[in-house]
């Protein structure tokens, strides 16, 4: 049984779809339907052209580069997560941020190219992850 009921997430009218598509292995983000402009979550008006409601889900290569990275020594309370490990900030080629822990055994630093991926994780179900470009 998983220590996270995604029922709740996957049933979010805002973010179901992103919930969804990670169940299925995809990693999708917002992009606007007017200008064609990525977020890193659903926005009811686009930053870049002010259109209203504009929004729907697209597919994201998952490939960028780690704007930003942090040891944690302390796991959220209810997610099985191992301190301490690494979570990194990436900037998608596709545009948006994305933040996302870093696989046990795996090191990311500034600068590094990445791919964004999905993994199993014990008590989470599939959650994205940070990982070497392939």
């Amino acid at each position: 049984m998983s220590a996270v009921d995604l029922d709740g997430w996957l049933a979010d009218p805002c973010n179901g779809p992103y919930w969804a598509a990670l169940q299925d292995g995809r990693l999708v983000t917002p992009r606007c339907r007017s200008c064609g402009h990525r977020t890193s979550y659903l926005r009811w008006v686009c930053p870049a052209c002010g259109a209203r409601g504009e929004a729907d889900w697209a597919e994201t290569s998952g490939v960028g580069r780690v704007h930003s990275v942090t040891t944690q020594h302390r796991a959220p309370a209810g997610f099985d997560l191992e301190p301490p490990y690494q979570v990194a900030l990436v900037e998608l080629d596709d545009g948006p941020l994305v933040l996302a822990p870093v696989p046990p055994g795996a090191v990311v630093a500034i600068g590094d190219t990445v791919r964004v991926t999905t993994r199993d994780v014990p008590g989470l179900g599939r959650l994205i992850s940070v990982g070497p470009r392939s």
